[in-house]
């Protein structure tokens, strides 16, 4: 939606078409989806009991496990609390994308770049929509590329060159870093034990099991 509306202006231009085509494919694979599982959620067994109909003529095995997994859809479904939890849910989902929006423009304005915070959050959306494509580890370069597309709608090529890149790099650290303080708070308050984790990743870590204990030690020497 946000994609749609920060774009409204630049309609016209080409670049801006070719994107608009590609965020109504995404958009109505997802409203696909969510339709469907609105509909599960309304009529939880009638998804399952569809799939044995249709598809349990053509393959039974097939139908079967396709039906047991839209029932556990439904069954999970059917556990969403109340609607004033789920309005909260949503109110603080757009702060949280409101607060991302600022925090982009500022740091916009301050590599140098001209835009405007709406101009701000229609790069956000360009760069979700480049999310999408599958990339490297932690999206690196998927990421700039979408921050670089985004801009390019709106700042001159000598700027993008320049500022353009200097903020993607910015952008991405603050991003990254933000994503590693938080999960290594979460990770304090929840009590993960990081260094054995690390010991087992590394291979020097003590046996967890007393399995693994006896495995280790040396086997007797049979007399002759």
């Amino acid at each position: 939606g946000l994609f749609f509306v920060t774009l409204a202006a630049h309609s016209g231009a080409p670049e801006v078409s070719e994107l608009m085509a590609l965020a109504t494919t995404v958009s109505a694979l997802f409203l696909g989806a969510l339709l469907v599982i609105l509909a599960m959620a309304v009529l939880p067994r009638a998804a399952g009991a569809v799939i044995r109909r249709i598809l349990g003529k053509i393959h039974g095995g097939l139908g079967e496990r396709l039906a047991a997994i839209a029932d556990g859809i439904a069954d999970g479904l059917r556990s969403l609390p109340s609607p004033r939890p789920l309005a909260g849910f949503f109110g603080v989902t757009a702060l949280y994308w409101a607060t991302n929006a600022v925090g982009m423009w500022v740091l916009a304005r301050a590599c140098g770049l001209e835009v405007d915070l709406v101009e701000t959050t229609a790069v956000m959306t360009v760069i979700n929509l480049a999310l999408l494509v599958p990339g490297p580890p932690a999206h690196l370069g998927t990421f700039h590329l979408g921050v670089l597309g985004g801009l390019a709608l709106f700042v001159p090529q000598a700027q993008l060159e320049e500022a353009g890149v200097r903020y993607a790099f910015y952008l991405y650290t603050a991003q990254i870093g933000m994503c590693v303080l938080l999960g290594a708070w979460a990770g304090v308050r929840l009590g993960i034990p990081w260094r054995g984790i690390l010991d087992r990743l590394l291979g020097g870590g003590a046996p967890t099991s007393e399995v693994e204990a006896a495995g280790d030690e040396p086997a007797p020497i049979a007399p002759r």
